[in-house]
């Protein structure tokens, strides 16, 4: 192998980096490679002092060094060095002087070669005055970290490059490139790593990469050079292949080959504009999406088939890592937009319809409970009462003859009920007519013989008599017994009354009015609160389950009573909105639900559960 020359301080950032690589193949020893490599660095860099520091039994010592200056001295310190291990890079104030230095800073950054591991790196001093300058330097440095490890591979000392297969040479340099990349942890640095290892490995003019943003490309690095004027022509043009790749989201190739057939109008026309003989543009995709497009040049040498499937592997490898890279450096609003946006896709889309559509239901169910309303109402025992009552009684002693009706019958009003026997009456009508006619006759004699005296007692027992007979005649006038009014016998057993004899005063049957009938509804305390005056609800009886019928709460009785089963009770009295039923009855009883107001469906399930919990754990 040819000897490699000596850094100089005046070369290019190009030919210093384009030097640096050759080292990866270098097969002279350590002592020539290190001075070389750490040599490059300060130019790179612009560093008077460049160290190789390496940790041996948890101390750390300066192994290799380059120095273009032998008065500035720098001793690694274990702090600045656990963070270099940890970030890939760190820096720190240096307190020595510089000459030519503002700002002088010490800057680390990690290693990577097989010989010393992840304790391995390298120090070197930069000038902070100029941010801009000292991030691209930093920067500089990192993409040619990993030139150790290829010096110190086995394999790329012990077997002979020319021994290896062409198709083995390609997929190695697949694999190498894919573990560079992945290691590293910044988006534009491992894009920059990319381009330009694949232009050194791949034998490329140059190499580009742009990455999808708002439905357009853009470029993001450019082989061997740090920056690039984004407006430029050649900018625009190099945009133009990507979005024609992009748009057909395949592999594009100028000259069109046979095996690959795509529209490659912008390549025809980028090759004619800057001279070139051949291009290739793979799209870098992820989960079947395009997210980038890298595009390879040559002036010389055309792209062969085993060289494009290596592209589209290399591409394949790296595009998740890329991918993430990406998501992780843009800003957090950003991030969470194009999340948002991810699920909405995925939510909205045909895959697992079942299990969407099973969540939609959850979710509206939820917020339904959470957010929604419902008539909320208020159960309990209902009774039908009425204050409209007659009562039957015996006008006078004797027995019952005839009984019409039953209990429960439905009656009209001055329909006859009950018949007290009145034979017994009708004999003393005549008795006492038989004495009216007796005493007057005697009354009449007494007259004519002038006896003053027995007149008069004759006729008092005439007036006697008249108001016995006056009394009877009452008695059969009151003998049927009429309903006082339209209604519904609801006591008095026909069986029992019937033949029974009876004193004045008895009870005999019991008529309540059906048109006068209300309602009272028994409510537990707990839900006492919650009613007002004029509140609607809902009335069904046992007798007819089916049937419904609306009330309105007219009174509140503001005195709690007893129930065996319920505890304290409140009774509400409420109007029947209704049409008087013939099959109504008082004292039937059924259920009524009473509606209290709108309240939160979660509230009306829950509440009950709560309302214990507060009264166990009210302290």
């Amino acid at each position: 192998m040819s000897e490699l020359k000596q850094p100089q301080q005046q070369e290019s950032g190009k030919s210093v980096l384009e030097a640096i690589k050759g080292l990866r193949y270098c097969t002279e020893d350590e002592g020539y490679f290190w001075s070389t490599y750490l040599g490059y660095i300060s130019v790179l860099s612009k560093s008077p002092l460049v160290l190789h520091v390496v940790r041996q039994e948890e101390q750390w010592h300066i192994v290799h060094e380059y120095s273009s200056d032998t008065a500035i001295t720098a001793t690694p310190d274990p702090l600045l060095a656990l963070r270099i291990m940890q970030n890939g890079f760190a820096f720190e104030r240096y307190d020595g002087s510089c000459k030519g230095f503002s700002m002088p800073y010490l800057v680390g950054a990690r290693l990577d070669s097989e010989d010393g591991g992840d304790d391995s790196l390298l120090l070197f001093l930069l000038d902070k005055s100029n941010g801009q300058q000292f991030n691209d330097l930093v920067i500089r440095i990192q993409l040619v970290t990993d030139i150790p490890f290829h010096y110190y591979r086995p394999s790329q000392q012990n077997l002979p490059e020319l021994s290896v297969r062409p198709a083995e040479r390609l997929l190695a340099h697949v694999i190498d490139i894919g573990k560079i990349v992945s290691g590293k942890e910044k988006f534009l640095l491992a894009c920059m790593t990319l381009v330009n290892e694949v232009a050194f490995r791949f034998e490329c003019s140059q190499v580009s990469i742009g990455w999808v943003k708002n439905d357009y490309i853009r470029v993001v690095a450019i082989s061997n050079r740090e920056s690039f004027e984004r407006q430029s022509e050649v900018i625009s043009d190099l945009e133009a292949v990507y979005e024609e790749t992009f748009d057909q989201a395949t592999s594009v190739t100028w000259p069109p080959r046979t095996e690959f057939y795509a529209v490659h109008r912008a390549h025809s026309s980028y090759c004619s504009s800057y001279k070139l003989s051949y291009l290739l543009s793979v799209p870098l995709m992820v989960q079947g999406v395009v997210v980038a497009v890298i595009v390879l040049e040559r002036k010389n040498g055309e792209f062969e088939n085993g060289m494009i499937e290596a592209t589209r592997i290399l591409a394949e490898q790296v595009s998740p890592w890329l991918d993430m890279l990406h998501h992780k450096s843009r800003w957090i609003g950003v991030r969470l937009t194009m999340a948002l946006n991810r699920g909405t896709d995925s939510l909205f889309s045909v895959e697992h319809s079942l299990i969407k559509l099973i969540c939609a239901i959850l979710l509206a169910v939820s917020l339904y409970l959470c957010f929604g309303e419902m008539e909320y109402s208020i159960e309990g025992s209902a009774s039908l009462k009425t204050d409209a009552v007659g009562y039957l009684a015996a006008p006078f002693d004797g027995i019952i003859s005839d009984v019409k009706v039953h209990e429960g019958e439905s009656i009209q009003q001055n329909a006859v009920l009950i018949k007290i026997d009145t034979r017994e009456l009708v004999l003393k009508a005549a008795q006492s007519s038989a004495d009216i006619a007796r005493y007057t006759r005697e009354s009449e004699k007494n007259r004519a013989h002038d006896a003053l005296a027995d007149m008069k007692i004759s006729q008092s027992r005439v007036d006697e008599s008249q108001a016995e007979l006056s009394r009877v005649q009452q008695y059969l006038g009151q003998a049927e017994l009429k309903s006082p009014f339209a209604g519904v016998v609801v006591e008095g057993d026909n069986k029992k009354l019937l033949g029974a004899p009876v004193s004045k005063g008895d009870v005999l049957l019991k008529i309540a009015r059906i048109d006068a009938m209300y309602l009272t509804v028994k409510i537990h305390e707990r839900d006492i609160g919650e009613f007002r005056v004029h509140d609607k609800g809902r009335l069904t009886l046992l007798g007819r389950p089916g049937d419904t019928f609306p009330i309105t709460v007219n009174q509140i009785i503001p005195m709690a009573e007893i129930d065996q089963k319920d505890g304290n009770i409140f009774v509400l009295k409420a109007d029947i909105n209704y049409a008087p039923q013939g099959w109504w009855r008082p004292g039937m009883s059924g259920v009524a639900k009473i509606d209290v107001g709108k309240r939160r469906v979660a509230w009306v399930i829950s509440h009950r559960l709560i309302d214990f919990i507060r009264m166990q754990l009210w302290w």
